[in-house]
């Protein structure tokens, strides 16, 4: 190989591991004990969001015939709806974690049991609700 090709190939790898350094800084710290509660809710509400966008585009392009437009007041609802859902999510499994600690296989089948049977059925209730009252119809 040609020495300029030599540093070229350097030169990227230690642009990349420094950019790979940085994007790994900032995940450790969003992830910190400090921010995790706002980056739980952050990535709640933008995928709530993002979900109901990506949706809302598949079913406006499949209704050609129709003019129907983007329902922003519906993307808004449903990032608040994250908000609410997002909170409570971290609450339990900060108190799941600190009530069963460990990664083993029986301590793996209790959260999962619990998450199913307990948690699921008080997510489900939490989001129809939220959107019930933000949608202003009878819950």
């Amino acid at each position: 190989m040609l020495p300029w090709r030599i540093h070229l190939k350097c030169l990227f790898r230690c642009r990349f591991a420094t950019k790979f350094g940085q994007v790994k800084r900032v995940t450790n710290r969003l992830f910190s004990d400090r921010y995790l509660f706002v980056t739980n809710i952050i990535i709640s509400a933008s995928l709530s969001g993002v979900g109901d966008a990506i949706e809302q585009k598949l079913h406006i392009g499949r209704k050609k015939e129709e003019e129907e437009e983007f329902d922003y007041v519906r993307s808004k609802n449903m990032c608040l709806s994250g908000i609410t859902v997002g909170i409570l999510t971290h609450k339990w499994y900060k108190w799941l974690d600190g009530k069963y600690p460990g990664r083993t296989l029986d301590i793996v089948k209790i959260k999962v049991l619990l998450d199913t049977l307990v948690f699921s059925p008080l997510q489900i209730c939490t989001f129809f609700s939220t959107m019930g009252l933000l949608e202003k119809s009878d819950v």
